[in-house]
């Protein structure tokens, strides 16, 4: 059985038409079936091709310049235009599709980092809904799954009903995830899961839902331009992929006084299209949830949700800042860059779930004040 979000099937790479080719930028490793293969390969094309790749650390393509020696003038892949996609390896045929496997229950997604598999994600106004189809992916693992697995399965579904509760605001749905996530964890660390079906039970209550946010409204107290600095600090030390991020990130520290001004205009420029908000959240929450029933951590994981919604607001709102309006690629756009940065670094997202331990501003006092001191409607 796999599981995947509704606009999995869709994807199709668009090729020369996207704007920020993965064939540019990327160390493109090669897998060993692959590899052997090119080896073998007769012909121009197979002397190319050995003539392309390194052993050094592994087998990859030695790039020309960023780009992989295959991208053709047309911005197109000679390997493909030689033999069809089944030539290329494992990495250019899975990407941007990421994959998770549970036993026989094996998940599916479009990772970020591509603009087709954001403008895919934020296209729809309903919320996110996933498909089970009848097939299994390559690479199956045959062991039975984690023990966790059900209990954990349910929570995130119980993380998927808050997210997408129209009736609240984003912020508050995003405290509701913290708290839950807190709850959880508590009971992880207990070992008491058995405690876990009413914690979501509880979760989805919407009288028990209204007294927890007024509580954590009126608990509120931290001022929110110091939580935004240091979190914004805090990703400026991590290895970034690109130098241009480092920049975006040092212009939003730098601006972040007058940005946080403007969130009344932004917030009424984009009201229609908070729904994409809503998205991101289910994206990490399906992406990275259930990822706990192998480490047992799953607060860090949901601050890894909550917490990427909030750069990804902020880089929106210094894109606002500079033309007054914010496009569908925009939009786009600021996730991609995110993603590229953060979720396609093993080592960035590794520190993260570090120090969301750890740092005050990842601390769910900082967030649950800077989650309350702005508003969007749902």
């Amino acid at each position: 059985m796999l599981r995947v979000p509704y606009y999995y099937p869709s994807f199709q790479c668009t090729g020369s038409a996207c704007r920020d080719n993965c064939c540019i930028g990327w160390e493109i490793e090669i897998d060993q079936q692959s590899f052997a293969r090119y080896r073998n390969l007769p012909g121009t094309m197979g002397e190319r091709l050995r003539q392309s790749i390194s052993e050094a650390g592994g087998p990859h393509f030695l790039l020309h310049g960023e780009q992989c020696p295959f991208l053709n003038q047309e911005h197109l892949c000679d390997l493909i235009l030689f033999a069809g996609e089944e030539q290329l390896c494992q990495i250019c045929r899975d990407h941007p599709r990421f994959f998770e496997w549970f036993g026989s229950f094996q998940e599916a997604g479009l990772g970020l980092c591509c603009e087709e598999a954001g403008r895919l994600l934020f296209a729809q106004r309903e919320p996110i809904a996933f498909l089970e189809l009848e097939q299994s992916l390559p690479g199956e693992q045959k062991e039975a799954p984690p023990p966790l697995l059900d209990i954990l399965f349910q929570a995130r579904n119980t993380a998927f009903h808050l997210a997408q509760e129209r009736t609240l605001s984003i912020e508050e749905r995003c405290a509701l995830l913290l708290d839950f996530a807190d709850q959880l964890q508590s009971a992880l660390d207990l070992n008491s899961p058995d405690l876990i079906p009413k914690l979501c039970k509880q979760a989805e209550d919407p009288i028990q839902r209204a007294a927890l946010l007024e509580q954590l409204k009126q608990e509120a107290c931290w001022e929110q331009e110091s939580v935004f600095q240091g979190m914004l600090s805090f990703y400026q030390g991590l290895e970034p992929d690109r130098q241009s991020w480092m920049k975006k990130l040092r212009q939003l520290s730098v601006a972040l006084p007058e940005l946080l001004k403007l969130q009344s205009a932004f917030l009424a420029a984009c009201q229609e299209r908070n729904h994409e908000y809503e998205h991101l959240l289910v994206y990490f929450l399906f992406r990275y949830f259930l990822k706990a029933v192998f480490d047992l951590e799953v607060l860090p994981k949901v601050k890894l949700a909550v917490c990427s919604f909030l750069l990804i607001y902020l880089c929106d709102l210094s894109t606002f800042s500079g033309t007054g309006t914010l496009t569908s690629d925009q939009r786009v756009g600021n996730a991609k860059d995110y993603s590229r940065e953060i979720e396609y670094s093993p080592e960035n997202l590794d520190a993260f779930y570090l120090k969301s331990w750890e740092e005050d501003c990842f601390s769910l006092d900082a967030l649950f004040s800077l989650l309350f001191t702005h508003k969007t409607k749902g």
